[in-house]
């Protein structure tokens, strides 16, 4: 609103496949991961000075299950993997970098 204060839009979706497939078909402006826009040639990168977007992770689980060692374990790996791809992640780098389990 703030951007293109005049514009309206037709489409609205939380999913960012749903934005992406509308941007690749010419019916939509999409904010989108770096990691998935930048290296497909058929997107074009708008304002990128104007708008920059940066997120939060949040896990959540049950009080009595938070201390199970599978939950901990998985919370671990995503965690592990963040760090390990932050770079990518923040559009520094077009490298993923995996962990192993």
């Amino acid at each position: 609103e703030r951007t293109a204060p005049n514009v309206t839009a037709n489409l609205c979706s939380t999913s960012v496949i749903a934005q992406y497939h509308a941007a690749l078909q010419g019916s939509a402006l999409a904010i989108l991961p770096c990691f998935m826009a930048e290296p497909d040639p058929r997107l074009v990168s708008i304002l990128p000075d104007d708008i920059v977007v940066t997120r939060r992770f949040w896990l959540c689980s049950r009080e009595d299950l938070r201390k199970l060692r599978r939950i901990t374990s998985l919370w671990d790996y995503l965690r592990a993997a963040a760090d390990a791809n932050r770079p990518l992640l923040m559009g520094e780098s077009p490298e993923m970098h995996y962990v192993a389990p």
